[in-house]
């Protein structure tokens, strides 16, 4: 009894030691319920009901808990949209933070892990990680605008790269996570890079991405979405690609595969659907491409066919055995695929969303069929073979058939299938087919019977007879006496329902057979034997020859021994059997004792090399074997090529020879070829050795023989410089000045081309004059210090100038307007002005007084009680402010609240140059102010104007944002931008006119190709004095002579011309001045009428105001009189269109009224 009550007593102490929830107690602060556990607290739940959209975590709860994490899913909330989160705060866990409109976090020092997922989601644009942080999990900031995570320079865990604000381990060989909204068009992984993190580049919006040579493995969803990456290329240092690694890669066209790859995970591909074809290194040893379809190497399974290959049938290779789950998924070209004999499975999703697929062969080797292995596919009817075992009990989507045929001739041995395996609306529809004498069988079936309940029926198929049955050793078999050998047969067709065979000799004192077809020699001489199939009478014989005299094989001999050849390569052997007439001498078979380095044909004894190795050939004649060893080897191609050095500088009839870098280092074949671009000044042997013959500069270009790869050296004869002097050698600069740097060498005689570098391309850059090399401009661009190195061209001598940056302060800072009158919940966008315009730090805070009446979140006021509100904006340089006031009043009586706004799309795609108009609606209905305004995010995708209209401007992606001015509610449209079709040529209707002068001719302009995206054109006329045009192409015949029209493309600057002849109308009556002589119209500018074609009013400029003008028509008569206004202009409202002159002081010009 005393030993029970002390185990009870030591179990309840363990009890109250190891619960949590014995010492764990909980208390809600405001919007959060933290856990208390000891002296600390989490983060363990957020009120839902709380309106907070901006928050602090106190360090410190309930008098001295200290706040130490964020627990999972802690803080869930549709209305943050900042969070401070204290230093005291040591771990945050997954999804911790689940806020979708959180746009800005404070991470303090302190915190030392972040969860997978940690702020999932969010509207992040920018995060500063702390030094303290040690541990981090995938995807920590998931954003889809996250242009980029700044590190902590004294973080020893964790780094960017260059800067660039995409988050690495801090030696970078882990690559964590690639900001989803970082406005780079390319990206390449540094050369330390090892690993792409689970989600880490998941919606980059990069067009282009250069996975560097070191890269070993992408793990799960590593470059899920990459929706504008057209081609890919694998380095030959990846091996492993996990689960979707690259998953909805929607505009993916081309992947090559490098030569490292050997682990392929599942639906890796899956989902990108513009996929046509793999290409893959021919040395991989795991994989191969047949016709742009991935297999692994031994052609046994099939990995990937291209969901964008569009191709209407296809046949499996022949010598496939298993095909990958979803390996067709998503083709919609497909119509017909054959798949093999030997494949035993169609396994899960190998069909699925295959629209176009209406015929699928399956050979008699298949067992099973997985789920959804068919779902989304065209198939009406479909023969399932006779060994079929299992269907999946998940639905294996045959939602179309109508026609279900299954040659199993009992349903018992169909293990796996039920209700499920068909769904109702298929069966309701669909007619099953079973083999001759089943059907009742079929009927009984719990699953089965639902087609005959339900469905159109069970039918039985005709009975199927033996059409053929032949001998598979042929027509004639040697055997010896007491000797008992197996006649295989194959009966055709191979459903036929009746199988059953019946055997017999026609001379049994020469053979005997049983009835499983096994033949025994009894003595020397020839049977034949009789096979027939018992059902349809249908027969085969084959002759038996029984020998009774065997010669042995004594030995086989192989030849040639030991060669060597290359992957791909044939090798021809040859067997020689002693003695020559033994028995079996000519049936030699040849096999190889690892096929994974060398295949032999088994009769002709031709070896194919396959892979890197060795490997055992044995030719086997009657028993008896020979072998030779035949050894395998990769021919390395040429992947890379660089010649060292590449700059080279020689005094006159000075020598040195180029060495040659081969990637990779052992490649087979190293044979270069040189070149100068001009011998006279250096010459090249073929040993590349480079020989200086006068001053000047050459170029050196090395060949390879394998690949034609090039590479240069750029070679200067002339006297070597000793030393460069720049001047000045210090300067420094306020951000935005230049200054210009010489540079002095010596020798002075010197010719060689000098090359600048800025040690720190954001504090000065350099630009060198383009016809002195000696001369540079050097401009700050950032508050630091740097170097300017002005180095010879074999780098062996520089001159240094230090730049010392200095930042341009702040004078002072300006608000406009100055007052507001706004309603409680309305916005308004002050305009903030820094001055000097150029200043370096632009930071401005806000305060509010009093407190509580107004806030400025995101640049904009937002009005929150009535009241009069001062405003006070502080610069962060020099603590400058500047000040507006804000009236604040109550909403009316009967104001009725924006609750929210939605759009009529979520997202877009469009083309550059395409317009589309997006409509926001804004709940409730009767809200009293419906005024939104319209943002995007990238105004070099997509402009937006006051009323939703969107403008492609650019390729890439953008986020339209709609906000209620009152409530700032908001939503949101993703939209991608593809390039236009550009204009590649424009034609007229006509190459030339002849018209008379006031004829008018249309023309007709017609763009290629016919799906260009901008098809605008403007006109222009050479000569409108001649003959004009109007915007839709309309000529005008306006006097007697010749002019060009030319249509031009606003894309592209595409042209066409016509010429225009303008002939005088007959009977016209030339214009002459008062001597009698003729007037040229409008010749030296002495009159001109503007515009001209004109509408209701004229300037007519050559004249004095005063001077009597007269208008007549082309015929002749006079249709206005009048003296000229100051400044020359004429009412001619009054004119009907046409052609008129104008005449005055005897001088006359043609112009024409629309």
């Amino acid at each position: 009894m005393r030993r029970i009550r002390y185990s009870l007593l030591l179990l309840a102490t363990l009890l109250v030691v190891l619960t949590p929830g014995a010492w764990a107690t909980e208390i809600t602060i405001g919007p959060i319920t933290y856990e208390i556990v000891g002296n600390e607290a989490h983060v363990k739940k957020w009120d839902q009901n709380s309106t907070e959209t901006s928050f602090t975590i106190p360090g410190v709860v309930d008098g001295d808990k200290t706040v130490t994490k964020i627990l999972d899913k802690a803080i869930i909330s549709n209305k943050l949209t900042f969070l401070y989160i204290p230093g005291t705060v040591k771990h945050i866990g997954n999804q911790a933070v689940n806020c979708d409109k959180l746009g800005e976090i404070s991470l303090n020092e302190g915190l030392e892990s972040l969860a997978d997922e940690a702020f999932y989601p969010s509207k992040l644009t920018e995060v500063w990680l702390p030094a303290s942080v040690k541990e981090i999990g995938y995807d920590p900031f998931h954003s889809s605008v996250l242009t980029k995570i700044d590190v902590a320079s004294g973080n020893t865990h964790f780094s960017e790269y260059n800067d660039d604000g995409v988050l690495y381990s801090k030696d970078l060989s882990r690559l964590i996570q690639y900001p989803a909204a970082k406005a780079d068009a390319s990206y390449t992984l540094p050369s330390a890079t090892r690993t792409i993190g689970r989600y880490a580049m998941a919606n980059a919006k990069l067009e282009a991405l250069t996975l560097n040579e070191g890269l070993e493995k992408i793990e799960k969803k590593g470059l899920f979405w990459m929706r504008n990456l057209t081609s890919l290329s694998l380095p030959s240092t990846l091996t492993t690609l996990k689960w979707q690694a690259l998953k909805r890669c929607l505009r993916l066209e081309n992947l090559h595969i490098g030569k490292g790859l050997s682990a392929i995970g599942n639906e890796v591909f899956s989902d990108c659907n513009r996929l046509q074809q793999f290409t893959i290194n021919a040395e991989n040893p795991n994989y191969t491409v047949e016709d742009g379809v991935l297999y692994n190497k031994q052609l046994t399974r099939l990995i990937k066919y291209p969901a964008g290959k569009t191709n209407t049938e296809y046949e499996i290779v022949s010598t496939t055995k298993k095909m990958d789950g979803g390996a067709f998924m998503g083709n919609t070209h497909l119509q017909r695929v054959v798949i093999p004999e030997g494949c035993t499975s169609v396994s899960l999703k190998l069909f699925m969303q295959c629209s176009a697929l209406e015929e699928c062969t399956l050979p008699s080797t298949i067992t099973s069929i997985g789920q959804f292995a068919f779902w989304g596919t065209n198939i009406t009817s479909l023969t399932i073979p006779a060994g079929i075992k299992s269907l999946d009990t998940h639905n294996i989507g045959l939602n179309k058939t109508t026609e279900l045929t299954i040659l199993a001739r009992d349903p018992a041995t169909i293990t796996t299938v039920n209700n499920n395996s068909f769904t109702l609306t298929m069966i309701q529809k669909c007619t099953l087919k079973v083999p001759y004498g089943s059907k009742g069988l079929y009927e009984a079936h719990p699953t089965f019977k639902l087609f005959e309940n339900v469905g159109q029926g069970i039918v039985e198929l005709p009975e199927v007879k033996v059409a053929e049955v032949s001998f598979d050793l042929g027509d004639e078999v040697d055997i010896t006496v007491g000797e008992e050998k197996a006649l295989p047969t194959t009966i055709n067709p191979l459903n036929a329902d009746n199988k059953n065979l019946f055997w017999k000799s026609s001379d049994t004192n020469v053979a005997t057979v049983t009835q499983e077809g096994k033949v025994n020699g009894v003595s020397k001489g020839d049977a034949t034997i009789t096979v027939t199939a018992t059902g349809s009478s249908v027969e085969a014989t084959c002759t038996v020859h029984v020998l009774d005299n065997v010669i042995a094989v004594t030995s086989v001999t192989v030849s040639p021994q030991g060669e060597t050849i290359y992957v791909g390569d044939p090798l021809q052997l040859t067997a020689t059997v002693e003695p020559n007439n033994a028995t079996g001498a000519s049936s030699v078979v040849w096999t190889s004792a690892d096929e994974s380095v060398a295949t032999v044909n088994p009769t002709t004894g031709q070896v194919t090399g396959v892979g890197h190795g060795s490997t055992d050939i044995t030719a086997t004649a009657g028993g008896v074997s020979g072998t030779t060893t035949v050894n395998v080897r990769i021919f390395n191609s040429v992947l890379g090529f660089a010649i060292t050095p590449t700059v080279l500088q020689l005094a006159v009839n000075g020598e040195e020879t180029l060495m040659p870098v081969f990637t990779p280092s052992n490649a087979t074949n190293q044979k270069v070829s040189w070149a100068s671009s001009d011998a006279s000044i250096a010459s090249v042997d073929d040993a590349g050795k480079v020989t200086a013959k006068q001053e000047g500069t050459a170029t050196i270009t090395g060949t390879t023989e394998d690949g034609g790869l090039q590479a240069t050296c750029a070679v200067t004869v002339g006297d070597k410089i000793t030393n460069i002097t720049l001047v000045p050698a210090t300067k420094t600069l306020k951000v935005g000045e230049d200054v210009a740097v010489s540079a002095a060498v010596e020798p002075a005689t010197s010719t060689a081309k000098l090359l600048w570098n800025s040690s720190d391309a954001s504090v000065a850059t350099v630009s060198v004059d383009p016809n002195d090399s000696h001369l540079a401009n050097i401009k700050a661009v950032g508050e630091g210090e740097c170097d300017i190195t002005a180095s010879s061209p074999d780098g062996t001598v520089a001159g240094t100038c230090h730049i010392v940056a200095e930042p341009v302060a702040v004078t002072g800072i300006n608000i406009t307007p100055e007052t507001y009158e706004l309603q409680v919940d309305e916005t308004a966008t002050p305009t903030v002005s820094i001055e000097p315009s150029n200043a370096t730090n632009k930071g401005v805070s806000w305060s509010v007084a009093p407190a509580g009446l107004a806030k400025v979140t995101g640049g904009k006021i937002i009005a929150m009680s009535a009241g009069t509100a001062t405003l006070t904006a502080t610069t962060e340089d020099g603590g400058f402010t500047a000040t507006c006031t804000v009236e604040i009043s109550d909403k009316p009586t009967g104001w009725v609240d924006v609750d929210g706004v939605s759009l009529d799309a979520t997202a877009l795609e469009m083309k550059v140059g395409e317009e589309k108009s997006l409509v926001a609606t804004v709940e409730p209905e009767d809200a009293s102010d419906k005024t939104v305004s319209w943002e995007s995010d990238n105004e070099d995708v997509i402009t937006v104007d006051t009323e939703g209209k969107l403008t492609a401007v650019g390729t890439g992606t953008a986020i339209v944002t709609v906000t209620t001015k009152h409530g700032m509610q908001t939503a949101e449209c993703t939209v991608n931008v593809y390039a236009a079709t550009p204009v590649e040529s424009v034609s007229l209707d006509a190459t030339s006119l002849e018209l008379k002068v006031g004829e008018e001719k249309s023309l007709v302009a017609t763009i290629a190709p016919e799906d260009a995206t901008i098809k605008t054109v403007s006109w222009a006329s050479s000569d409108e004095s001649v003959a004009t045009v109007d915007a839709s192409g309309k000529v005008v015949a306006v006097a007697a002579g010749t002019a060009t029209i030319t249509v031009t493309t606003v894309s592209g600057a595409k042209s066409a011309d016509c010429t225009v002849t303008v002939a005088t109308i007959e009977g016209e009556t030339p214009i002459v001045d008062k001597k009698g002589m003729p007037v040229e119209l409008a010749q030296g500018k002495r009159i001109t009428v503007t515009p001209n074609p004109a509408g209701g009013t004229i300037s007519v400029e050559g004249l004095e105001a005063g001077v009597e003008v007269c208008v007549y028509s082309a015929m002749g008569q006079l249709m206005m009189r009048q003296v000229l206004a100051p400044a020359g202009r004429m009412d001619i409202s009054q004119l009907a269109p046409g052609l008129y002159v104008l005449r005055a002081n005897g001088a006359a010009v043609r112009f024409v009224k629309q």
